[in-house]
């Protein structure tokens, strides 16, 4: 069953994190939640059953399909309509005299991450799709100088609104080894060759995810 919003799910049973915010009860009417004791609970309890569905961050749908290729494929049908998006805001008091310095110091570092890579490292991302040169339009930023021959068909996104597109046919610009391009077919083919090896299940993705098919 395809779903555009929560409401779509009246009636099923969703697994949630406990603890974890997904907004108020207005905005959550449907399902009926079942809560889990964390990620990997929620995901347990899909596969033996026990709900009818998962509601995941982004990040930890990726992180699965991406390490487990082969389970995520034949066991599990992954929606692509986010039914929720949600802020993580950085805040300073603003009574702070040096607080307008101190956000835009913040950005900076933000978007030298972007560009040096660290967020694809923290994350395991092998693309994010972000605003590497503050020019208010996201690119898709590859995590190492040999993506792979193909363009990329998904990317995680750091923010939650959605996203402005740029380039020809609406197609976003894509960071690699440095540069910005402005479509893939304007990356150098030296950056083609090759490509990321298959993610170590084992390793920490933002937080350590590791499930049991």
């Amino acid at each position: 069953m395809s779903a555009a919003k929560l409401a779509d799910l009246k009636g099923k049973r969703v697994a949630i994190v406990d603890g974890y915010s997904y907004g108020t009860a207005s905005e959550m009417a449907g399902p009926t939640y079942v809560r889990a004791g964390s990620e990997e609970d929620s995901l347990t309890r899909l596969l033996k059953g026990t709900v009818d569905y998962t509601l995941m961050d982004d990040l930890v749908v990726q992180s699965i399909a991406s390490t487990y290729p082969e389970d995520a494929a034949a066991r599990l049908q992954i929606g692509s309509t986010p039914l929720l998006r949600r802020d993580l805001s950085f805040a300073v008091r603003r009574s702070r005299p040096d607080a307008e310095a101190i956000i835009s110091k913040f950005n900076a570092q933000l978007r030298g991450m972007m560009a040096d890579r660290t967020y694809n490292q923290v994350l395991h991302m092998d693309w994010i799709r972000a605003d590497v040169n503050g020019d208010g339009v996201p690119e898709l930023i590859a995590g190492s100088d040999h993506p792979g021959p193909a363009q990329p068909m998904k990317a995680y996104s750091l923010f939650a609104e959605p996203d402005q597109v740029k380039g020809p046919g609406n197609a976003p610009g894509f960071y690699v080894g440095g540069t910005l391009y402005s479509d893939w077919a304007s990356v150098p083919d030296s950056y083609k060759t090759g490509a990321s090896p298959v993610p170590d299940p084992r390793r920490a993705s933002g937080t350590i995810f590791t499930y049991k098919w």
